[in-house]
């Protein structure tokens, strides 16, 4: 299988070392189209292709594919979208770079061996600032993604976020004294990024053992880690009790573990956990509250 993700370092190394400027999404995207060409010939780079062209009659959050790299046959498939901000917006902006990994799940989901989310930002407050709440905690603070995310601005801030199925990491990466790029890969596996820092990738829908107290081991407020920990070891205590399915409500999950004020990390470990299969029964209107109800297929 092509392991695109190396090849799209070594574009932003290609264009590092011959002084290639990227200015805008455009630029950036007509360059590493050009790169991928040169590199892949016996693949089909194209640009902006429309979902119905690979039979996706499913709804997906967007319709066109900043660049697709396949083979004639469609045996192989990756996509990759791209975002190159320069007018400021951080909030929205950010919300955009989620909602294309929202679309890079659904083309994963939909067929497409591998999918990538790459952002290249020449601006310190996507990665950087004092304000680490709401979406710039995935970006600038956790570096991970995940969960329900919120619109944080304009209309629909009230009633508009995106769900995502998976854990990303955001791995900022310096390019050159003002700017950092991330690349964000969508495949098989989901990235479960320890408070430690160690990174171990797990296989969906493999069982993972995780004691159910080991969360409330210590005093106080817990991280969505330790939060999300002690779910999973609701669910697999549950399965060896032989049930098949089991409903969680964050309203619950927070009395059990005494939290004090500490709701969103709450709703956060529960849709972080959420697998295609599992369904939400309610999720609240106004955002992360004790309201959330999801069934967890076992």
């Amino acid at each position: 299988m092509l392991n695109l993700k190396h090849c799209i370092f070594d574009f932003f190394k290609k264009v590092k070392s011959n002084n290639i400027e990227i200015y805008n999404e455009f630029s950036l995207q007509h360059e590493m189209g050009i790169y991928l060409r040169s590199i892949l010939p016996e693949f089909k780079i194209q640009f902006e292709r429309n979902v119905s062209f690979f039979n996706i009659n499913s709804v997906t959050i967007k319709k066109e594919i900043d660049i697709v790299v396949y083979k004639e046959d469609l045996s192989e498939k990756y996509a990759i979208e791209l975002k190159c901000p320069n007018n400021g917006q951080y909030p929205e902006q950010l919300y955009s770079f989620t909602k294309d990994i929202k679309f890079m799940e659904q083309l994963h989901e939909n067929g497409f061996d591998k999918t990538y989310c790459v952002s290249f930002v020449s601006s310190k407050p996507f990665y950087s600032g004092t304000i680490n709440e709401g979406i710039y905690k995935y970006y600038r603070d956790e570096f991970k993604v995940y969960g329900n995310i919120s619109k944080p601005t304009g209309a629909g801030k009230e009633t508009d976020f995106i769900i995502l199925d998976g854990i990303y990491d955001i791995r900022w990466i310096d390019f050159d004294e003002k700017s950092k790029f991330y690349v964000v890969e969508i495949s098989d596996e989901v990235c479960d990024v320890e408070r430690t820092g160690k990174t171990h990738y797990i296989p969906k829908d493999t069982a993972t053992k995780f004691p159910v107290k080991a969360a409330i081991s210590r005093s106080g407020n817990l991280t969505t880690y330790e939060i999300r920990n002690y779910i999973r070891g609701i669910l697999v205590e549950t399965k060896e009790k032989g049930k098949s399915e089991i409903v969680l409500i964050s309203g619950h999950i927070h009395k059990e573990l005494n939290l004090i004020n500490c709701m969103p990390p709450v709703c956060d470990a529960m849709y972080s956990i959420k697998k295609k299969k599992d369904k939400i029964i309610y999720a609240p209107p106004k955002g992360k509250s004790s309201r959330l109800e999801i069934k967890y297929y076992l």
